[in-house]
């Protein structure tokens, strides 16, 4: 399935299935490639659609694998529960909505590749099926809080809780209209290359399409993924990863720092590290060449035993 021009930002391939988790939020879903394909799930980043897996998808489905694309609660085409508190957008929780799909289809033999928040996601929902996952890739994410080694300063996190509380505590009204001007009128793509989100190579135009995304979203909805993302810490869960696993990260990439792949690699039994010297946050749309090949020969290497 090729791509196709978004009607929902960020959204590159429709869902054209859907699974109820089991607090009443319709999670959407659909598969690229063949029906007996090794099945790879791609765990998405803060605020993701379909945006950061632009080259990766289709390359895994040219080699044949059978591309799990699923969009979190709240995230563009899947929908909240009725109920909708703190604990419904913690990082299990979405790796139980992952498990939903995986229950719904019955499928086995599934690796399970995070970018950013994604690889928060991809720990637990490992931890969650460990018999039904034979391998892991991490692409430039964290195993736990981003907050805690955001350029390497541990005391950004009081900075966090300052714009956290303030932006709770602002009038909806005017958080919402203050939201979308913002995400609408600043800079983003001079701002992230600033910051190193991503660097001089992303493409302008799939950064807009995560852009607009963003600016349509309830910014109390975002206060609370970034709450989920920031309680999280999978440090435990790491020796527990029996299967073979692949770490790639940029070496300019301030969000999750090369220190936490080293630290993941050393923690889990079967681990292997790919850099991209250059490669901030966004490395997985700067090199999409390089990281594509790092993903599919370890994907090959699972296929040969060789890993």
């Amino acid at each position: 399935m090729s791509r196709a021009q978004p009607s929902v930002p960020g959204v590159f391939w429709p869902k054209d299935r859907a699974v109820s988790s089991d607090d009443g939020a319709t999670i959407t879903y659909t598969f690229l490639g063949p029906d007996d394909g090794r099945v790879v799930a791609l765990c998405s980043g803060f605020l993701c659609p379909d945006t950061w897996w632009y080259y990766l998808a289709p390359a895994l489905e040219h080699a044949g694998y059978r591309v799990l694309l699923f969009h979190y609660r709240g995230i563009a085409t899947s929908t909240l529960p009725a109920a909708a508190g703190p604990e419904a957008f913690t990082i299990d929780r979405f790796a139980r909505d992952l498990r939903a799909i995986v229950d719904h289809e019955d499928l086995d033999d599934i690796v399970l590749v995070g970018h950013s928040m994604g690889v928060q996601v991809m720990l637990d929902a490992y931890h969650l099926m460990p018999g039904r996952t034979t391998g892991v890739v991490a692409l430039t994410g964290p195993y736990a809080s981003p907050v805690r080694t955001l350029y390497g300063r541990r005391e950004l996190i009081y900075l966090y809780e300052i714009v956290r509380r303030a932006l709770t505590m602002t009038y909806p009204p005017l958080l919402n209209a203050g939201w979308r001007l913002a995400w609408r009128r600043l800079p983003f793509l001079t701002i992230g290359r600033a910051v190193r989100a991503f660097g001089p190579r992303t493409s302008e135009a799939i950064v807009q399409s995560y852009v607009e995304h963003a600016a349509a979203m309830d910014p109390r909805l975002v206060i609370r993924i970034a709450e989920g993302m920031h309680s999280h810490d999978a440090m435990e869960y790491l020796p527990e990863v029996k299967v073979p696993a692949l770490v790639v990260v940029g070496g300019k990439d301030p969000f999750s720092p090369p220190k936490l792949g080293y630290d993941m690699i050393k923690a889990m039994p079967d681990g292997v590290l790919r850099t991209v010297p250059e490669g901030t946050h966004g490395t997985i749309l700067e090199y999409p060449e390089l990281v594509n090949e790092f993903v599919l020969d370890f994907l090959d290497s699972l296929d040969s035993g060789a890993a």
